[in-house]
């Protein structure tokens, strides 16, 4: 909540429901409600595993309803992954692919082929090890480094 202090236009509206204290989330009917009453232009949902055939799923249950009323209220959903997380499934199903434009960190280009072949819509994180670019942009102004 502190970064978000560097960012006065940004609108941050809190769901009421349980805090679910191991996953740090709100869930439950009133959390759901609550989501369901908004229309969201992006949805940045966290899952536990990413596959073909089962979608986004969680080892969460309490999270199911909460993280589908997300996906559903959204224009947009991107779902964060790490490689390791690709390929893998876990208990409860979130959704399927199609609902989902997926980020993925930095994998192998066969399992990037893969899901693009399965019409995952894909992107890349860059490499954080990978050299930095010789310019950055920082207020709408070049500069070298």
């Amino acid at each position: 909540m502190v970064a978000l202090a560097e960012h006065a236009n940004a609108e941050v509206i809190l769901a009421g429901g349980d805090v679910d204290l191991q996953w740090m989330a709100t869930t439950g009917p009133a959390a759901v409600d609550a989501i369901r009453r908004h229309h969201l232009d992006l949805a940045i949902v966290g899952v536990c595993a990413f596959d073909l055939r089962a979608g986004a799923t969680t080892r969460s249950q309490r999270e199911i309803h909460t993280k589908r009323a997300l996906i559903e209220s959204a224009a947009q959903t991107l779902i964060p992954l790490e490689s390791s997380k690709l390929g893998a499934i876990s208990p409860f199903r979130i959704s399927t692919h199609d609902d989902v434009e997926i980020v993925i960190g930095h994998s192998a280009p066969e399992t990037l082929e893969q899901f693009e072949t399965a019409g995952v819509n894909v992107s890349t994180a860059p490499d954080p090890s990978a050299p930095a670019p010789a310019a950055c942009v920082t207020d709408s102004t070049t500069t070298g480094t």
